[in-house]
């Protein structure tokens, strides 16, 4: 069932972010700092993508499939919760360009808010289970 979950999961953000990123496009006007808040973000959630890998990504650790470890590679101990970070600083970037935000200022306040609701859950979680980590490392 875990591959199935992964494969719907990459799936739908994978659909979700390309419809984004062509209304995006459509609506560029030549805003350097936009498509640059754009660039470090989306750059930001990949590189952590790739470091914690797929599979960490979606909570295999936490679902039981892979043994839980703590990430110490760069971004992470150095950026909090990078990969939701670095997409809500891309989505906030896209704010910049005027002719989206008049058309789908719905949208991109949408993403953020669910980004804002995955952070908080993030953090909620991630406290107990590094304390959990950090227990079954005690007992060793």
């Amino acid at each position: 069932a875990f591959g199935v979950f992964r494969r719907n999961a990459v799936f739908f953000k994978t659909l979700a972010l390309a419809q984004l990123f062509s209304l995006y496009a459509i609506h560029f006007s030549t805003n350097w700092l936009s498509l640059g808040i754009v660039a470090a973000g989306v750059s930001l959630a990949t590189y952590a993508t790739v470091v914690l890998g797929i599979n960490r990504t979606y909570f295999s650790a936490e679902l039981g499939y892979d043994p839980p470890e703590l990430i110490k590679r760069f971004p992470y101990g150095i950026v909090p919760h990078p990969m939701v970070l670095g997409a809500m600083l891309g989505i906030a970037g896209m704010w910049l360009v005027p002719n989206l935000r008049a058309s789908y200022a719905w949208l991109l306040v949408g993403h953020l808010l669910c980004y804002a609701v995955v952070l908080l859950q993030d953090m909620f979680t991630t406290r107990s289970f590094l304390s959990s980590l950090s227990a079954s490392a005690n007992h060793q």
